[in-house]
């Protein structure tokens, strides 16, 4: 099973991003779901309780102002204009209660609005045949009929209308404590999502510092060996320990490239410096080596051509050496520059060496011609 150090940093990194970025869609998550139920309520109370409110109230008040029209019309004089201004009142209120009621109906969505509403529309018709039983018997105008409509007014029709009446007021107390409850609820989700929202960033926060924490130790300790392997090389080079080599098993996987590039480059370096150091040692010491044929590359091969000049040089002076020892002095020294003082001083040699042999020769001579 593989450990944390044997892990890619890219990796790592992405694993820490993830969880960071799976934190931030939780938060998001969680902050989209209470505003989406916030939202809910909010739109339940505003669109749906606020207006059906409204309509009850207002309902309520159309009723209001057709009773206070149906009494008024019962002390007013049916020959009056007032008479007929009031029974239009009494139509339009009836009317406009019913229109109004019908757009809370069509807002109405829960079990208990929907019974009451039964209830409403049961009483509603009762009264109304009721009320207007009150207005016929006004409109004959007779002592008898405008006792008739007055006592009914005021009694059984009056009861009725209550009953209308508290069924729109329990509609009301639903609706205000359906919109109560709403609002409660927002309250909830909100203090609720809030709390989740902080726990979570809470929890992210401590996981990120812990993670960047991991991260961070995790890399310094990574450059930290990558650093102290490649100090140490410049340091053994320094001080001239060029067989010295990082150890790649100290370096994080990753970075185990680096230090084997650097060996590789010390031994591309050292290889050509070692053969040319124990070229030179073996020729100080007269051991003249064959000419080197390995294969280099760039300014080890101007090295590896000089070498092998040196080596040629060193066997043509070798060569001319042994021919002058074996009394060859027709021998050509070959001069390779200007300053090459050793083949100068032995073509001077050669030379001075066949005048002595000359001299030798011409004083044998005429040692043998004077004895004759």
């Amino acid at each position: 099973m593989k450990g944390f150090g044997d892990v890619r940093i890219r990796t790592k990194l992405a694993v820490g991003f993830g969880a960071m970025i799976v934190f931030m869609v939780v938060i998001g998550s969680l902050g989209y779901w209470g505003i989406t139920r916030i939202s809910g309520n909010i739109r339940d109370i505003f669109g749906t309780r606020l207006p059906s409110i409204d309509y009850l109230v207002e309902a309520d008040r159309d009723l209001q102002q057709l009773l206070v029209a149906e009494r008024t019309l019962l002390f007013t004089d049916t020959k009056d204009e007032r008479f007929q201004e009031l029974l239009k009142d009494y139509d339009e209120n009836l009317e406009q209660s019913a229109t109004r009621f019908g757009k809370f109906k069509a807002l109405a969505a829960t079990p208990e609005e929907k019974a009451i509403i039964g209830n409403y529309e049961k009483l509603r018709p009762e009264w109304e045949k009721a009320s207007m039983s009150v207005i016929e018997l006004r409109k004959q105008d007779t002592p008898k009929a405008t006792a008739e409509a007055i006592a009914a007014s005021l009694g059984p029709v009056s009861e009725k209308f209550e009953a209308v009446r508290d069924t729109l007021n329990q509609l009301q107390e639903l609706n205000l404590d359906i919109a109560n409850k709403e609002n409660d609820e927002a309250q909830a989700t909100l203090k609720r999502s809030l709390s989740i929202v902080l726990g979570v960033l809470v929890l992210g926060f401590l996981a990120g510092v812990l993670i960047s924490a991991m991260l961070s130790r995790n890399i310094a300790g990574i450059v930290k060996t990558l650093v102290a392997e490649m100090q140490g090389l410049s340091e053994a080079a320094l001080a001239g320990r060029l067989a010295e080599r990082g150890n790649t098993d100290k370096v994080n996987f990753e970075f185990r490239g680096i230090v084997s590039g650097v060996n590789d480059t010390l031994d591309a370096v050292i290889g050509p410096l070692n053969v040319a150091a124990e070229y030179v040692e073996r020729i100080s010491k007269g051991d003249i080596p064959e000419k080197i044929t390995a294969v280099y590359n760039g300014d080890f091969n101007t090295i590896k051509n000089n070498l092998n000049e040196l080596i040629q040089a060193m066997n043509e002076v070798t060569d001319t050496a042994e021919k002058i020892a074996q009394g060859d002095m027709t021998v050509k020294v070959r001069q390779r520059s200007d300053e090459d003082r050793l083949m100068i001083s032995m073509q001077n040699m050669v030379v001075k060496l066949s005048q002595v042999i000359q001299e030798v020769k011409n004083s044998a001579d005429n040692v043998a011609a004077g004895s004759e």
